[in-house]
C-alpha cells in the first residue's frame, strides 16, 4: 500500500485563523466581557457600559443574553436604546426584562466579528434602596453558541460595579413611651453597604467623606426647635446635631469613620404632644462630600423609609381613645339607669398598665361603691366578654368598676388591643329631678399608657347619658274676676314620646263647669313647636282623637293630656286653658307638673310668675278687723281697719269699701269733724 501525504487546509473559518485546519478545535467564548456603571446614587439614571469580544464570528440573528441585571426601577421594555460605536452591531436596541433582570441583544445583518472589541451603553434606573453588585452572566445562542459564563469584573472600581447602589442595609427606628406629654426616647439603628470615612485635612483619598444623616417625619412633638440638640451614641465619640419642630427633622453628623455593614445606634429624647396621634412614617437621608479632581461637592447619597417599631413602639405614636361613646337606657327621674360605654384605644394597653377614669356622674347615685360591669359586645360588635378585661383595681375582681365622687373608674387586667372596641355596661341611679345631659370626660392613667383628658361622645335624644326627664315650667297670666286663664309654658329635658301623659296637678282654687269633661287648649305664641300650627296640637284628651283638648278632673283639680305629637328635647311648648276661680281668696298653690309613659319625669312644683300674676292667686282677705279708741257718747272716735290680702292691691286702681257704719253729727264743742 502506498502512503501519500495529505495537504491540510488552513483557511479561516467563523473568524478563526486556520479554522479549517484538521482537528483544530476552538471553544467559542467571550474573551472580553466586562460591564461597569456610571453612578451608584439611588434613583438616578445609570449608564451601563459593556465591552465584548469573542473568539469566533457571531452570525446575524445570534442572540446575546446578559443576565443578573436586577433590581432596577426600570420596567420591562422591548426597545431599550443602545448608544456607542458598536450599537449598530445589535440593531441599536435590546429587550430588557425587569423582573428577570435579563437583557437580550440580537446580532444585526453585519454580524459580530471575532477578535474585535465591541463597546456600547444602555440606561437603567437605580432603585431607591441599597443594592450590592449582583453577579452577572453572559451567553450567546445561534449558528454558533457561547455557553453561559460569569462576567469578568476584575479591575472594575467596586463603586462602579453594575447596579451597586449605596444605601442602608439596616434602618430601624423605635420609641420608648407612647403616653401623652411624656418624655420619649427615640432610638435609631442603621448600617451602610459602603464605608464612609471622616475627612482629616487632605489625608483621606476615598471619594466619599463626612457623612450627614437627616431624619424626617418626626412631626407632632412638643419639643421646641434647637440648633444644639442632643443626639447620643455609644458608637460615636462626638456628634453635631439639630432639631426643627415644625417639620419634625433631626440632623446629626457623626465625627467617625463608618464601617460597611457595621450597625450603629443613636438615640435622642422628644416630648410627646398632649393629644393622641398615629405613628409617623420616618425617612432617613444620607448626604456626604464627594471628592473630585479639583475639589469636592456635597451629594445626596440615599433617602430611604425606615422600619418602624412594632405596636406601641412605633415612632411618635401617642395614646388616646379613638372611640369613646356613652349612652343610657332609661331617662326617667329616679330610675335605675344602665349606661353603656364603648371605647377603643389607639395603643395596646397591657394588663396592669393603666386605669381609666370617666367623670361627669356627679348627680347620679349608687347604693354601693363597687359597680358590676356587664358585657355589651353583642349589641356593638365589640370584643367578646368586654367586661372581663377590667376590674375596680389591679387586684380587684374581674368585671367590676369603682364609683366615687361622680367618677367611674376601672383598671386594665387583661391586655387591651389597639383599635379594638370594648363595650361595657354599668347601672347608676338617676337623680330625682330633671336635668340636661352633662359633659363626660375620659382619661387613661399609667406610666406607658397615659392619655390626655378627652370629651366623651354621647348618644342622642333620650339616650344621652344622665339626661333625666323633667321640664322647666311656668304657669302665669291670671285673669281677674271669675274666669281665669292659666298658661302652661315648659321646655322638657328629654324627648316626650307619643303615648306619654302630661299631668298638671294641684290646681287648688280652680273649678271647671264641665267637670271631668274635655277642656279646650288655647294656643300661645313665642314657642318652638315646629311645623304644628299650635302647640296645643301636641295633645289630646286621653284615649280619644280630640286633638287640642285635655281632660279636667275636680278631684284633685288637675288637667291630664295625652301626647299625640312628639315633643322634642328643649322644645318650648306653651298652651292655655280657662278655669273658674274659687269664691274665696288664696295664696298661689304649689302646682305640680310631670309626664309619664315610656319616659317618666319626677313630679315637681312648677315655677309661677311673681306678684299678682301668680297662677291661682285669688284676691281676698286672709283676715280683717276694726277697732276704736273711744267708747263714750258723743265723743270723736277713731276707727282702725286692719287686714291682710292675698292679692297685690295696685295704687289708684283699687277701692276698699267698709260697710256697716253710720255717720253721726259733730259734738257742739267741735267746729269741725275733720
Amino acid at each position: 500500500m502506498d502512503t501519500y501525504a495529505m495537504a491540510s487546509k488552513t483557511d479561516s473559518a467563523y473568524g478563526v485563523t486556520s479554522g479549517t485546519s484538521i482537528l483544530l478545535i476552538v471553544i467559542p467564548t467571550f474573551t472580553v466581557k466586562t460591564l461597569s456603571q456610571e453612578t451608584f446614587l439611588q434613583g438616578q439614571s445609570n449608564a451601563i457600559s459593556v465591552s465584548l469580544q469573542s473568539n469566533v464570528d457571531l452570525s446575524a440573528g445570534t442572540s446575546v443574553a446578559i443576565t443578573g441585571l436586577r433590581p432596577t426601577q426600570l420596567s420591562s421594555t422591548a426597545n431599550l436604546t443602545l448608544s456607542g460605536t458598536c450599537s449598530g452591531t445589535f440593531n441599536g436596541f435590546g429587550t430588557y426584562d425587569g423582573s428577570a433582570g435579563s437583557f437580550i441583544l440580537t446580532v444585526s445583518g453585519s454580524g459580530f466579528s471575532s477578535n474585535t472589541l465591541c463597546t456600547f451603553q444602555f440606561i437603567l434606573e437605580n432603585p431607591f434602596f441599597a443594592v450590592d453588585a449582583p453577579s452577572l452572566s453572559i451567553a450567546a445562542s445561534g449558528a454558533i453558541s457561547i455557553s453561559t459564563s460569569t462576567v469578568d469584573q476584575a479591575g472594575v472600581d467596586p463603586d462602579y460595579l453594575p447596579l451597586f447602589v449605596l444605601g442602608f442595609v439596616k434602618k430601624q427606628i423605635r420609641q420608648s413611651n407612647p403616653s401623652a406629654s411624656a418624655a420619649n426616647t427615640i432610638t435609631v439603628t442603621f448600617s451602610l453597604n459602603r464605608e464612609i470615612k471622616q475627612q482629616q485635612g487632605s489625608s483621606v483619598s476615598d471619594k466619599i467623606v463626612d457623612p450627614i444623616f437627616t431624619l424626617t417625619g418626626l412631626t407632632g412633638s412638643a419639643t421646641p426647635s434647637t440648633s444644639s440638640f442632643t443626639v447620643a451614641s455609644s458608637n460615636f465619640s462626638s456628634i453635631s446635631s439639630s432639631w426643627t419642630q415644625s417639620t419634625g427633622v433631626v440632623v446629626f453628623q457623626p465625627f467617625v469613620e463608618l464601617i460597611a455593614f457595621k450597625e450603629y445606634e443613636v438615640h435622642f429624647s422628644l416630648l410627646n404632644p398632649s393629644f393622641g396621634q398615629d405613628a409617623r412614617n420616618i425617612s432617613i437621608t444620607l448626604s456626604a462630600t464627594i471628592l473630585v479632581n479639583f475639589g469636592s461637592q456635597g451629594a445626596l447619597l440615599a433617602i430611604e423609609s425606615m422600619t418602624n417599631g412594632n405596636e406601641n413602639y412605633a415612632t411618635m405614636l401617642v395614646a388616646d381613645f379613638l372611640v369613646k361613646f356613652l349612652l343610657q337606657s332609661d331617662p326617667s327621674a329616679g330610675a335605675t339607669n344602665k349606661l353603656v360605654l364603648t371605647m377603643s384605644s389607639r395603643i395596646n394597653m397591657a394588663a396592669t398598665s393603666a386605669c381609666i377614669n370617666i367623670t361627669g356622674f356627679d348627680n347620679a347615685t349608687s347604693p354601693q361603691a363597687i359597680l358590676t360591669l356587664s358585657d355589651e359586645s353583642a349589641a356593638s360588635g365589640s370584643a367578646t366578654s368586654s367586661n372581663s378585661y377590667f376590674a375596680s383595681s389591679f387586684d380587684g375582681g374581674a368585671s367590676t368598676a369603682l364609683f366615687s365622687n361622680g367618677i367611674v373608674s376601672f383598671c386594665v387586667i387583661n391586655d387591651i388591643k389597639a383599635r379594638t372596641s370594648y363595650s361595657i355596661g354599668f347601672s347608676l341611679q338617676n337623680p330625682s329631678v330633671g336635668q340636661f345631659s352633662p359633659n363626660f370626660y375620659i382619661q387613661s392613667i399609667g406610666a406607658y399608657a397615659a392619655t390626655t383628658i378627652a370629651l366623651v361622645a354621647k348618644g342622642t335624644g333620650n339616650f344621652e347619658p344622665l339626661l333625666v326627664a323633667g321640664a322647666s315650667v311656668s304657669l302665669s297670666e291670671q285673669s281677674a274676676a271669675t274666669r281665669n286663664v292659666l298658661t302652661v309654658r315648659f321646655s322638657p329635658y328629654t324627648e316626650i314620646v307619643v303615648g306619654s301623659f302630661l299631668n298638671v296637678v294641684n290646681l287648688i282654687g280652680a273649678t271647671n263647669s264641665n267637670s271631668s269633661m274635655a277642656l279646650e287648649l288655647i294656643a300661645e305664641v313665642d314657642t318652638t313647636c315646629g311645623d304644628l300650627a299650635s302647640c296645643a296640637l301636641h295633645f289630646s284628651v286621653p284615649g280619644s282623637n280630640m286633638t287640642g283638648y285635655g281632660l279636667w278632673s275636680d278631684s284633685p283639680p288637675s288637667v291630664v293630656l295625652q301626647v299625640v305629637q312628639k315633643v322634642n328635647q328643649s322644645e318650648t311648648v306653651a298652651f292655655s286653658f280657662a278655669v273658674v276661680n274659687a269664691d274665696s281668696g288664696q295664696r298661689p298653690p304649689p302646682i305640680s307638673f310631670s309626664y309619664t309613659g315610656a319616659v317618666s319625669s319626677s313630679s315637681f312644683t312648677a315655677a309661677t310668675r311673681a306678684g299678682g300674676a301668680s297662677a291661682l292667686r285669688i284676691a281676698g282677705f286672709n283676715y280683717s278687723f276694726m277697732s276704736q279708741y273711744q267708747t263714750g257718747a258723743s265723743e270723736l272716735n277713731t276707727l282702725n281697719l286692719t287686714f291682710q290680702n292675698f292679692a297685690i292691691l295696685s295704687a289708684n286702681q283699687t277701692v276698699i269699701t267698709v260697710s256697716g257704719t253710720r255717720p253721726r253729727p259733730c259734738p257742739p264743742s267741735l267746729s269741725s269733724c275733720l
